[in-house]
């Protein structure tokens, strides 16, 4: 089956605030990259695309004047230090099944904090800095400024801070394929004396494709040796364990067939003696009765049931065992064949 997986570009532009020396104490915030709208201080939605159930990935990241990163939080204040904060708004919402993806499973990183003005790292106190940290509904401590003059202005004169910012996503195992999203909240709040505060937005995407695999947990069964006219059954013992993943919500079928019939050189065993059954740990149908033999066009072997349109993360396993019965005056030799397992929509 092939599968089909969306992209998001994301551009990115610069941001330079102007801001005019007023008469009184002021704070301004951006973040970067800007938008295509009026307020060009609101970030761009962010995207992370191409994950699966269970995987981890990190942001597509930009560069911004010199600087990978995926967005950059900017701060203004010309009398106070600050306090910076980061939260969610939500869990990550599809809004087409409105299934969600918890806000815990984005994670955020302060990758670096720079002050503008002194053109030197940023001296504050940094929270979880350079590791990646749980986003939370409620506000998350980022970024103090610190005591120095290099971090307290002094009216009129501005300092300018930068918060660059990266994102990963651990998706849930059990995560149905679409793009969920959500909105990031920035926040700084004046102290020293300052009672003001700002907030910024920016939205945040994240694609998940759909996942649709199979496993097998062996790569070969051998029925060792056999006299012309022997019948050996129940092979391998155990059975063989072939498990099938899928999270897009759709009925599935599991087939089998071989390539074809056992050969060696001239000589081959017809399928009509090369028998196929077993059991299902599933919901849905199995169809093997003992009597089905192998087939060069592939046989309807599990249907799924209820609930089964994702099997996400542990699968729905299904057991096959083989008879074997030799001709009468079947030469001897190596016979093989290969057995295919199909797993389709």
């Amino acid at each position: 089956m092939t599968l089909k997986q969306s992209y998001i570009a994301v551009f990115i532009a610069s941001l330079c605030l102007c801001l005019a020396m007023p008469a009184h104490a002021a704070i301004n915030m951006g973040v970067a990259p800007p938008s295509a709208s009026a307020d060009g201080q609101n970030g761009n939605p962010l995207s992370i695309t191409g994950v699966l159930p269970g995987d981890f990935k990190e942001d597509n990241e930009n560069t911004w004047y010199g600087s990978t990163l995926s967005n950059l939080a900017m701060v203004t204040s010309n009398q106070y230090g600050y306090r910076f904060y980061i939260s969610i708004d939500s869990d990550l919402l599809n809004s087409s099944t409105g299934k969600t993806i918890p806000a815990s499973s984005l994670q955020y990183m302060c990758t670096y904090s720079y002050n503008v003005t002194s053109a030197i790292q940023a001296t504050g106190t940094k929270t979880h800095y350079q590791t990646y940290v749980p986003f939370s509904l409620v506000k998350s401590l980022v970024y103090t400024s610190g005591p120095t003059a290099d971090e307290t202005p002094s009216f009129p004169t501005y300092i300018d801070w930068q918060h660059q910012f990266k994102y990963a996503i651990t998706v849930p195992a059990n995560t149905s394929p679409g793009t969920y999203t959500a909105t990031i909240r920035y926040r700084m709040e004046e102290t020293g004396g300052g009672s003001l505060s700002l907030e910024k937005t920016a939205n945040i995407s994240v694609t998940v494709g759909t996942k649709f695999s199979l496993t097998v947990d062996r790569g070969n069964i051998d029925f060792d040796k056999m006299a012309p006219g022997d019948t050996k059954d129940n092979t391998p013992a155990e059975g063989i364990v072939i498990s099938s993943f899928t999270n897009s919500g759709n009925p599935w079928y599991l087939k089998i067939s071989n390539d074809n019939p056992l050969s060696s050189g001239p000589y081959i065993i017809p399928n009509t003696d090369f028998i196929w059954y077993g059991w299902s740990d599933g919901s849905g149908r199995w169809y093997g009765n003992g009597t089905d033999p192998f087939s060069l066009t592939p046989m309807l072997m599990y249907s799924s049931g209820a609930g089964e349109g994702n099997t996400m993360p542990n699968g729905v396993n299904n057991h096959l065992k083989f008879k074997l019965t030799i001709p009468k005056g079947q030469p001897g030799g190596k016979y093989l064949t290969t057995v295919r397992l199909t797993l389709t929509e």
